[in-house]
């Protein structure tokens, strides 16, 4: 049986938001590529999401070409880099999450696994 390494989580302070963006202007390219506060970028087909600090979800640019928009999420990031090809990294985090009850959409980028979680509130036990 292999043993998996440990890896430990880091939560990052400010919220996250989910842009979901009918185009790309130029005038929007220029504004918000090269800040800090752009997670990811990622085109499909016929729209583009931004997954970008709150803060910058309600730029004017922005909101111009906004879809829809979905906040309150935390940003969540392995301490170390890992290899892709190291097996059970993503379902041993995954997994007490979703037992939490925790909606969850997982970006992999430079040799990191990066999860994004909904808010939640704690529960009273």
């Amino acid at each position: 049986m292999m043993k998996l390494k440990m890896y430990k989580l880091k939560i990052y302070d400010k919220q996250m938001c989910i842009c979901k963006l009918s185009q790309l202007t130029e005038s929007l390219n220029s504004s918000i590529l090269n800040l800090n506060s752009v997670y990811a970028l990622i085109k499909d087909e016929n729209t583009y999401t931004l997954i970008c600090e709150e803060e910058l979800g309600s730029n004017p640019e922005i909101q111009k070409h906004l879809i829809s928009i979905e906040k309150n999420y935390s940003l969540i990031k392995f301490d170390q880099k890992f290899g892709f090809t190291e097996i059970g990294v993503l379902s041993s985090a995954l997994k007490p999450l979703a037992d939490a009850g925790i909606s969850i959409l997982a970006l992999s980028s430079d040799n990191r696994l990066n999860l994004k979680k909904r808010k939640v509130e704690q529960k009273d036990k």
